[in-house]
């Protein structure tokens, strides 16, 4: 089974619904028990990620960055080079970027679209973060790639 189909989605199309928070309350509490926890942030405005005290500015690679990796025709980093570590054990972040907003007009783009996203994983199999727990924190908005995350996790609370 892959990474992708075991990680938790916090997902809703709107606004202010606590999907941040839930995510990281949980991630927190995961964490805390013991359990390798790697907070996904996929939301562009990167509350998450500036929650886990990450600066978006400092930033060097970002889910951005691991999103075109999946993209055919364009150059990115495997999600491996994203992950940072947080000032909680056990808990990791792939961090958000406001670049990350164009991830659904990049797959408009894209000829085999489905395939594409169909396909889209989360390669940390061969690391230290392969017994992680991924949540993964989606944008206020049910598009393409919200909807085929979802139905590629093997939770999806929708607050």
């Amino acid at each position: 089974m892959s990474r992708a189909a075991e990680c938790i989605v916090f997902a809703n199309h709107k606004g202010g619904t606590g999907k941040t928070t839930s995510c990281l309350s949980i991630a927190g509490f995961l964490a805390k028990s013991g359990s390798k926890v790697l907070v996904v942030d996929f939301d562009p405005q990167a509350n998450a990620t500036s929650g886990l005290g990450i600066d978006t500015l400092t930033l060097k690679y970002s889910m951005y960055d691991a999103f075109l990796d999946q993209c055919d025709g364009y150059e990115g980093v495997p999600i491996i080079q994203v992950i940072l570590e947080t000032d909680v054990g056990n808990l990791h972040v792939a961090p958000s970027e406001l670049d990350l907003a164009v991830a659904e007009v990049l797959v408009q783009h894209i000829k085999n679209k489905a395939l594409t996203l169909s396909s889209y994983r989360y390669d940390i199999s061969p690391s230290r973060f392969s017994n992680a727990n991924p949540i993964r924190e989606e944008a206020p908005r049910m598009d393409n790639v919200a909807i085929t995350m979802i139905g590629r996790s093997r939770e999806a609370i929708l607050p």
